[in-house]
């Protein structure tokens, strides 16, 4: 299952769809780096985003950026209601960036709260999916037993530990009730 997702911005006051995009993480909610034509919208209409497909590996999101756009066209080339200003299926995902540019972004994040919009879209992308299903699990192993466990929480329920307990042998490197854990690898 891909990282992948397409989205649509919209005006806040009456819905109408104006800009299409693929992004994976917080793509939608960035609001730098957008055009002229984008911020006069949403200065003017505000926004709102919906997320109308996710789970798209790259190509496919690629090519769904462009079916979209297509399918309702651009103000520039007078087909439609989109500020885009291509056909879809460019920029930049897997680019390298410097360490430089790494902490300015990480910076920039730190003091800029995340808004309400995005911290709905975050506690929404992993509603429900629990263990080696959600997005940050790592599998871990007991040295006594060798078993690997899909998560931290799954070993913790198998095992009837309790809550933490898992994490704090390894951060420790301790046993717990007689029990050693470590990353999988």
């Amino acid at each position: 299952m891909g990282v992948y997702y397409i989205y649509f911005h919209k005006k806040a006051d009456n819905g109408d769809v104006f800009y299409v995009g693929k992004g994976k993480d917080r793509r939608c909610f960035v609001k730098r780096c957008r055009s002229f034509h984008w911020n006069n919208i949403v200065n003017k209409h505000g926004y709102t985003i919906e997320v109308i497909e996710q789970g798209l590996s790259e190509s496919e999101a690629i090519e769904r950026e462009i079916f979209w756009i297509n399918k309702l066209g651009r103000i520039d080339l007078k087909t439609g209601c989109l500020v885009n200003f291509t056909n879809g299926g460019e920029g930049s995902s897997g680019r390298p960036m410097s360490d430089r540019t790494k902490s300015i972004i990480s910076q920039t994040n730190k003091v800029r709260p995340p808004s309400p919009n995005q911290k709905k879209f975050i506690a929404n992308l992993f509603k429900g999916k629990t263990g080696k299903d959600h997005n940050r699990s790592k599998s871990v192993r007991c040295t006594e037993t060798g078993i690997i466990y899909g998560s931290q929480s799954e070993a913790q329920r198998e095992l009837k530990l309790g809550g933490g307990s898992v994490s704090w042998s390894i951060k420790h490197s301790k046993p717990i009730y007689g029990m050693h854990f470590e990353i999988a690898t």
